[in-house]
């Protein structure tokens, strides 16, 4: 049978091993909120969705000026949901199909130096107060 020279001990947990346990949850509870925090949404009609990270969708319906030929006629003016706050990298338009005339077509520009707005570049339909709908997408 084993002899022990020595009586074992209990090892004695550091009165701070508590208090650096209980701070690193916080730091983490912390973080989940900023991630949190970082997502924000406006789910109507015309709304957006903020991701972490910072990318925005953004999307609308709106009611252009009418043709009844392809025209590049005075612009529609659409004013984005919110701003992007660095950049619009990509959008596009297109008429909702709600109308029987297969004519309808919405046709936007847009520049990526914009952030509040896109332009309507023109629509051709035979269809008066018809509505088109974009989506945009930045940063």
């Amino acid at each position: 049978m084993p002899t022990f020279n020595t009586t074992p001990t209990v090892p004695v947990l550091q009165s701070d091993t508590f208090e650096i346990q209980r701070q690193k949850i916080n730091n983490m509870v912390t973080n989940l909120t900023t991630v949190i925090d970082s997502i924000s949404s406006d789910l109507s009609t015309n709304g957006y969705y903020k991701l972490p990270g910072g990318l925005i969708i953004q999307w609308g319906t709106f009611t252009p000026s009418t043709a009844t030929s392809p025209t590049l006629g005075s612009p529609t003016i659409v004013q984005l949901p919110i701003a992007f706050p660095t950049k619009l990298v990509f959008a596009i338009a297109e008429a909702d199909g709600g109308y029987s005339s297969s004519d309808e077509r919405c046709i936007m520009d847009w520049s990526t130096s914009g952030k509040t707005t896109l332009s309507q570049l023109g629509i051709y339909t035979t269809v008066a107060n018809a509505q088109c709908k974009f989506i945009a997408i930045g940063y």
